[in-house]
Formats: C-alpha cells, sequence, structure tokens
C-alpha cells in the first residue's frame, strides 16, 4: 500500500465526540450473508432516487473540540445527510446500542461483539433513543490509511454496508488537506477502491474533492485520471463524483514578496508546476459571488462529460462562506448574516433547478448537481447554523431549516431495502416434500421514518410471476431511519418436494402502515440447488 502522507483537515481536524449514554461498539455482519444486487440493495445514500426533494440537502458537521451531530438538535434543520473528517470512530453519534442487539436478543441481556474484539457488557439498549434520522457518508482520510488501514476499513464498512465512501479529501491542498501529487492519489484511490469492493461490492465509492473546481484543479484531476490509467491499464472507477465548491484565491508564496498580503485560499495542487495560465486570483469580495460559484459548477459538469464520466452522480460535499462575518471584503461589502442567507438561498435554488441536456445526470433529469452539503453546521467562522459550544441555534440556521421545509422535510417515509438473503444449511434432497431452510435476510431503512412491524415473506420462486409463498414473518423490532441500523434476521421455511436442480428463493419485505414509495429494492434472491450434492448455497 502507498504511505500517503497526512491530512490535517484545517478546522476539520479530528476530534472525539462525547456522546451521554452511547456506546460505540462495532459487530459483524452474518458472514454467511451475501449480498443482493446492487440495483435491488442500493445502500442508504443521497443518490437518486430521491422521494422528496430535500433528500438531497446535506450538511458538513464539524468534529474539532469533540463535538459531534449528536451534541446537537440536528434534525431541526431538515437535512437528509451529513458528513464529518472522524477518522477511526465513524460518527459513533449515529450509533446507538440498539444498532448492535441481535434480532432475537432480550433488551436487558448481555450483548457480544465478534470474537476478534471480544467485547461483553450488559446493556438496556430500549431505553435510547436515535440521536438524528440522517444518512452519514464517511470522508476516510489519509491518517486512517497509516498503518493496519485494513483493519479501520473493514470496521467502518461493516458498520455501514452499502456506504457511500469517498476516498481523500482536498488532495489538491498542500499542506492543510491531503497533500498528495496526482499520482500519489491514484495509487492511494487504487488500492482502497480494489480491496473496498472485494469486501463489499454495493458499496459506493467517490473520488475527493477537490477545493474547488476551477481550470486549475481540473488541471490536477486530468492528472490524476492519466496517472490511474498508466499505472493500472484501465480508466478510472469512479462510481460517485464529488467537488467542494469554495471560492478562493490560487497563488504561489514564491511569487510574491513576504507579508504582501495576497497570498491566502487555496494554493497550487502538489505536482502541478505550470499553473500561471490556468489560475484564479479571486478578491475577497468574489469569495461568495453566486455567479462565480454557478459557472464552476458547469464548467466541472462539462470536464465531466469530456472525460467520459457523465453517466456519475456529482456531490457538492462542501461548499459555504469561509470568510468571517466583520470582514470587510471592500466597497461595503461584509459576510454577514443578510448575505450568507441570501447566498444559501440562491445556492439551494441553483442546486435544485440547473439542468443541461448534453452534459447533466440522465438519471436525475439531467441535473448538475444531484446532492450538496453546507458548511458546516458548527463551524466558528461564518456559515453556522448552530453555536459551536452553546448548541444555540443561529438565524441562519433557522434559515436553513426553513429552507428544508420548502423542499419537503416535513414528509415522512420509511424505503426499506432487502440488501441480501441466502441460505444457512446444507443442499436439499429432490422429490422430499417437508424438508427445511433456514433463510438468512439483511433489511435497510433509507427512509427518513422508522419502521414498525414490517412484513418479511419468503417465496419459491418469483412472487410476480406465479411464486408460491412459503412463510410469512413479522420484524418485531424498529429497523430506525436512514440505515442507523440494519436489521439482520432468519427464518426457517417449509419447502414442498423440488425437482433436481436451482431453484430461486425469493425474500420480500414490505412496511406497514407507512408509506414506502420505492418498491424496486425491497426484493431479494438466490438459488438452492436440489439435489444429491451437499453443502451450502448462497445468494450470487
Amino acid at each position: 500500500m502507498h504511505s500517503a502522507r497526512l491530512i490535517l483537515a484545517g478546522s476539520r481536524s479530528s476530534g472525539r465526540a462525547r456522546t451521554a449514554g452511547v456506546v460505540a461498539i462495532l459487530v459483524a455482519m452474518l458472514a454467511t450473508l451475501v449480498q443482493a444486487s446492487p440495483a435491488h440493495a442500493q445502500g442508504c445514500i443521497p443518490l437518486p432516487p430521491y422521494v422528496i426533494n430535500s433528500d438531497r440537502i446535506g450538511m458538513n458537521v464539524v468534529v474539532d473540540g469533540g463535538k459531534g451531530v449528536a451534541d446537537y438538535d440536528s434534525d431541526y434543520f431538515g437535512a437528509s445527510w451529513f458528513v464529518d473528517y472522524r477518522p477511526e470512530e465513524f460518527s459513533s453519534a449515529s450509533v446507538t446500542l440498539d444498532d448492535f442487539a441481535s434480532s432475537a436478543a432480550d433488551p436487558a441481556i448481555s450483548l457480544e461483539a465478534d470474537a476478534a474484539n471480544a467485547v461483553r457488557l450488559p446493556i438496556l439498549y430500549a431505553s435510547l433513543a436515535p440521536v438524528h434520522s440522517m444518512s452519514y457518508v464517511h470522508t476516510l482520510r489519509t491518517t486512517d490509511l497509516e498503518g493496519d488501514w485494513r483493519t479501520v476499513v473493514n470496521r467502518l464498512i461493516s458498520r455501514y454496508p452499502g456506504m457511500l465512501l469517498i476516498i481523500g479529501n482536498e488532495p489538491d491542498r498542500q499542506t492543510y488537506q491531503d497533500d498528495q501529487l496526482p499520482i500519489e492519489y491514484a495509487q492511494t484511490y487504487h488500492d482502497v477502491y480494489e480491496y473496498v469492493k472485494k469486501q463489499d461490492p454495493t458499496i459506493n465509492v467517490a473520488i475527493a474533492g477537490v477545493v474547488q473546481p476551477t481550470p486549475l484543479r481540473l488541471k490536477y484531476l486530468d492528472m490524476v485520471l492519466d496517472s490511474y490509467e498508466q499505472l493500472y491499464g484501465v480508466k478510472m472507477p469512479i462510481d460517485v463524483w464529488t467537488v467542494h465548491a469554495f471560492i478562493l484565491r490560487e497563488v504561489s508564496a514564491s511569487d510574491y514578496p513576504p507579508d504582501s498580503g495576497e497570498v491566502w485560499g487555496a494554493g497550487i495542487p502538489p505536482g502541478v508546476s505550470d499553473y500561471k495560465n490556468d489560475q484564479r486570483i479571486y478578491n475577497v469580495s468574489e469569495h461568495g459571488d453566486i455567479n462565480i460559484l454557478k459557472q464552476l459548477v458547469r464548467d466541472f459538469r462539462r470536464w465531466m462529460q469530456q472525460r467520459g464520466y457523465r453517466d456519475k452522480p456529482l456531490l457538492v460535499t462542501e461548499y459555504g462562506i469561509l470568510m468571517p462575518p466583520d470582514y470587510d471584503a471592500g466597497n461595503g461589502l461584509v459576510y454577514d448574516h443578510e448575505f450568507v442567507s441570501q447566498f444559501l438561498r440562491e445556492t439551494t435554488e441553483f442546486f435544485f433547478t440547473a439542468t443541461d441536456s448534453s452534459m447533466g445526470y440522465p438519471a436525475d433529469g439531467n441535473r448538475l448537481v444531484q446532492a450538496w452539503a453546507w458548511y458546516a453546521l458548527n463551524n466558528v467562522v461564518n456559515g453556522y447554523l448552530v453555536e459551536h459550544d452553546s448548541g444555540a441555534v443561529t438565524p441562519l440556521g433557522d434559515d436553513f431549516a426553513a429552507l428544508s421545509a420548502k423542499y419537503g422535510s416535513a414528509t415522512t417515509y420509511v424505503d426499506l431495502a432487502m440488501r441480501a438473503a441466502s441460505s444457512s444449511g446444507t443442499s436439499i434432497p429432490s422429490g422430499v416434500a417437508g424438508e427445511k431452510v433456514t433463510v438468512l435476510f439483511s433489511i435497510q431503512n433509507r427512509g427518513n421514518e422508522a419502521s414498525e412491524g414490517a412484513m418479511v415473506r419468503f417465496w419459491l420462486g418469483d412472487p410476480s410471476n406465479g411464486g408460491k409463498l412459503l412463510t410469512t414473518t413479522k420484524v418485531s423490532r424498529t429497523i430506525r431511519a436512514r440505515c442507523q441500523r440494519e436489521y439482520n434476521g432468519e427464518t426457517t421455511v417449509t419447502l414442498p418436494a423440488l425437482s433436481a436442480g436451482a431453484h430461486t428463493i425469493t425474500v420480500t419485505v414490505q412496511s406497514t402502515g407507512a408509506s414506502d414509495p420505492i418498491a424496486a429494492n425491497n426484493v431479494a434472491s438466490f438459488e438452492l440447488v436440489a439435489g444429491p450434492t451437499t453443502g451450502t448455497v448462497d445468494a450470487d
């Protein structure tokens, strides 16, 4: 594994969240479960299809000072997802003890984690409430990739199966962020991507967001893509594109005398020596220019099309105002609440409505951007929705919540996804009625409302094409919203006499009492072989 250099994410340096009453322990997934195909088992991530418009809206969470998403009334703002830069804790704020109890566990009994961790502790998880209703997007920083990084990645993807994983954070930013040469980032991405896909093919892997989509940053990304193809002989495989949409000056300290006051902003990307024809030397007064932001996003989508990635979703995973509110930007301009609130409204409207039939994402009505995350929930400089220490909601926080409500955040729904199904027993003899098979299954809830009493049905064959219902079971426990917990269950089914050969077992899940508008992900299936052979047959 290529040894990546240290990231310090500026104001996003790592911290440890203090979460009262929540113990973050990670348990291994049932090893015998085999993932269903991605078409039927998309993970809990902010990608199309969207049930409500506000599913696109996200936020960044700053983890400085030991704060995390659970330290605030985060649901008030109506965002559907959040991203932070925590190294190995994987946003423990989203974890409750209820997440880790087995499907058959009594609320007051002990809990066992996997043998490698050898963790046992008494719990009373029923008394704990979920801390928020948002999906979690993780940025895997290069500090996570030092030492035994595979263990770190295993823990992460086991906790969040089917997740969206961003590899790196602003590798184009020297000193303060990832600071990787294009060939270094290409190697890092390759090693992590290949490993993650072998462990869980349903993980959606995203390329790191550059600090801003300027021509200079596009040159850096060209070098990354070209390096990858030269090293590995194939086009760089990217499930999701991310980008940050700030407006910052691109200059080198070597081009100015000391204390000139001209050197600030994003700097020059590492490895890009020929930069003077492509750099953008923005002024402070342009930092919040909505027209510049719009053009940068359009330029980025056009570049994606030219590089052959039009059919990939684009997430703006950071954007906002970084200049202090009392800073004189010139010509009487200050980035006060009035300015930032208007910037928030105008960018939100742009992201929702901007389309282009020649370069937009076809699977999302040719929109340029699929989802976006405001920086930040609790930033201490500007643009924050809560006061970092007290948690008090700011006027901008109220504005953000009102925008989310405008786009449907008050609409509740469940979205049950049958992620996996398999059998755990031996092969079934043909021609014998009454044989029993234990079927293992796994369910996520991508919706914004918890699911109660979901019904799981087991079929011989395809239920939409004459399949035979074998049995039905009711999920007795809550399946939390936004994939805060994956439900793992098992049911024994009795089979009729089967002819020799392969037979399809289909497992479906149905919500009871709450709307589940996406039916395509409610089903998973596997093949069971009837005959004289022995051995376990799992889902393909």
